[in-house]
């Protein structure tokens, strides 16, 4: 190999040396070929041997730069061909680009540097890439704290598509994106995304003078660490085609931040005709805002309102006729029901919302949830209200029913279940909807049991409830009398559950001459519970379809067919056999480890 490139790089410095000299001296007449390179011949003129060291310098030059353009120009030949053969040069550009926006929007791409995330690095991969890249504006409608000074840029490339900008910390900013769950947040990439974020929050009013020639193309605006002074400074420009608005503001040690004062300034100036989602989260824009006009979704949390009163909550409220979901947690008003009253109208004006789906009620004072209670209705039937009543408040302090238009479909409630999101939660569901009332329970304190379900199937009449579960339930909360009580006004009941519950509860429900609680019952479920097995054989014996105590129920009444053992200690084998005998359907999750022993 060696022999072959040493003869192959004397003949070809050869030729371009001897071509060099004749274009610097010109043809001499009678010289004749020039002798060999590595030929021994003693040239007689020195002038003549520079000048010939002077052409093979210049020939190894331009040798070496040929053979390298040349080269080069191979390779990229060659990698063109290798790439062309490549399955992902071979995809159709409509899947690239499918595949291209996926990479883009997913929030885990905001933690590279910006050379590494999509779609910079996406336009500096290859011609045809970046050809994708530059044809499709949804990869440039993302703009977060790490690519905020490229706004004009990514707002040029976005073209007719409207930019999502999301200033929020990296927790925050992640939490919405399912791919990014259980994403390591201590990594060492997100270390810039926490600059950059500290970095936006110190410059605010820098950067959003660099977002405000482009405020006809937001969409969606997501702003997190800002005071709402600021706020209200730097965003007092219309954002004639922004949909969503999220703001929060949460200053250490504190849950409530008070209602903006200054009104000098207007956010938005009060023109954004296409806003349609607003969160408001520690700021405290006035209740006469213009922002609260046209709203499909409603969410303000620690907020405590000096000026705006709950009658001008109502009053943006019924300027919102398409209203889906309403969130309100943790505000409060200074001003009294009476003395916010509008034209001296105490009374709760009527808003029917046909499209509320889900409202929220959390922490509010007891007069303004009891007012918005008596003013918002609902005939949807995917209505989920969820309120959370103040501790030591009885559910009695919502009756009757018939006072709150919100909570009319309780009464029509098919089946309620206690403690099924917390120890302490009452959520009724039926054809209108589903209804969570959760109590702020006091740790160590006995009585929340009671202040919830004493007034059930008294006060509160529930006459198609056909399934009740109850969980959590002991005796030092709720005694045996409340029980009885409560059951003996849901004659409809065909289902009963117990849940981490003791045995006192199961006995009140054994057929006697003199009671018969649920009469209609047919299944029976029984989980975690602490139930003593002659009691539970008692019941069934009273409620068989068969044994001489099966005339101990009321005419018209119906046996007991299922009962469904889970998890219960006490319950054994012989038993479970011995319920079977009397035609019960025993489902007993204890069967096969019986069997197998």
């Amino acid at each position: 190999m060696e022999h072959i490139i040493s003869t192959i790089t004397s003949e070809l410095l050869q030729k371009i040396s001897e071509q060099i000299y004749q274009d610097r001296r010109g043809k001499l007449d009678g010289t004749g070929p020039q002798p060999p390179i590595a030929s021994a011949q003693k040239f007689p003129d020195p002038a003549y041997l520079l000048h010939e060291t002077e052409a093979l310098t210049a020939a190894r030059d331009l040798a070496v730069t040929a053979i390298n353009t040349r080269t080069s120009q191979l390779i990229a030949a060659a990698k063109i061909r290798y790439n062309n053969s490549l399955p992902i040069n071979r995809l159709p550009d409509e899947l690239l680009v499918m595949i291209f926006v996926f990479s883009a929007c997913c929030h885990e791409n905001s933690a590279y540097p910006l050379g590494a995330r999509a779609p910079l690095n996406i336009s500096r991969t290859s011609k045809s890439w970046r050809g994708i890249a530059l044809h499709t504006p949804r990869l440039w409608a993302n703009v977060d704290p790490m690519n905020i000074s490229l706004v004009p840029m990514f707002a040029s490339r976005s073209k007719n598509v409207l930019l999502s900008i999301s200033l929020e910390r990296w927790t925050t900013y992640t939490s919405r994106c399912p791919c990014c769950a259980g994403l390591d947040v201590s990594s060492p990439q997100q270390g810039a995304f926490h600059k950059a974020y500290d970095r936006y929050r110190s410059r605010f009013l820098d950067y959003a003078g660099h977002l405000r020639p482009h405020a006809s193309a937001w969409k969606t605006l997501h702003i997190e660490g800002v005071s709402p002074e600021q706020l209200f400074q730097a965003l007092d420009f219309p954002a004639p085609n922004l949909a969503t608005f999220h703001a929060a503001w949460r200053r250490e040690g504190r849950d409530i931040e008070s209602e903006v004062q200054d009104t000098s300034s207007i956010l938005f100036s009060g023109n954004v005709p296409n806003l349609r989602g607003l969160r408001l989260v520690g700021v405290g824009v006035p209740l006469n805002s213009p922002l609260y006009s046209g709203l499909t979704s409603l969410r303000i949390e620690g907020v405590e309102f000096i000026r705006s009163s709950v009658h001008q909550l109502c009053q943006a409220l019924a300027g919102c006729p398409c209203l889906e979901d309403l969130f309100l947690s943790n505000i409060r008003f200074r001003l009294s029901i009476e003395n916010g009253a509008v034209s001296g109208r105490v009374g709760a004006p009527a808003m029917s919302f046909p499209h509320l789906r889900l409202v929220w009620l959390y922490k509010l004072q007891q007069t303004a949830m009891h007012f918005l209670l008596s003013s918002i209705s609902s005939n949807s039937s995917s209505l989920h209200l969820s309120l959370r009543l103040n501790a030591g408040t009885s559910l009695s302090t919502l009756l009757p029913i018939s006072w709150l238009p919100a909570l009319r479909g309780i009464p029509l409630a098919t089946s309620l279940d206690f403690g099924k999101m917390s120890p302490i939660d009452l959520m009724f569901r039926g054809s209108a909807g589903s209804y969570l009332l959760a109590h702020d329970h006091v740790p160590g304190a006995q009585a929340a049991p009671r202040l919830l379900l004493s007034a059930i199937g008294r006060e509160l009449l529930l006459p198609n409830l056909t399934s009740l579960t109850l969980r959590h339930l002991s005796e030092g909360a709720w005694d045996l009398a409340d029980l009885i009580g409560m059951l003996s006004g849901l004659p409809a009941l065909t289902t009963l559950s117990f849940g981490k519950c003791t045995t006192c509860y199961l006995t009140a429900l054994i057929a006697t001459p003199d009671s018969c609680l649920c009469p209609l019952l047919k299944t029976l479920r029984l989980k975690r519970s602490q139930i003593n097995e002659r009691s539970l054989i008692a019941l069934a014996l009273s409620r068989a379809p068969r044994g001489n105590r099966a005339s101990l129920l009321p005419e018209g009444q119906s046996y007991l067919r299922r009962v469904e053992i889970y998890k219960c200690a006490q319950v054994d084998l012989t038993t479970v056999q011995v319920l079977e005998l009397m035609s019960i359907e025993v489902e007993w999750d204890g069967r096969d480890h019986s069997s197998a022993s």
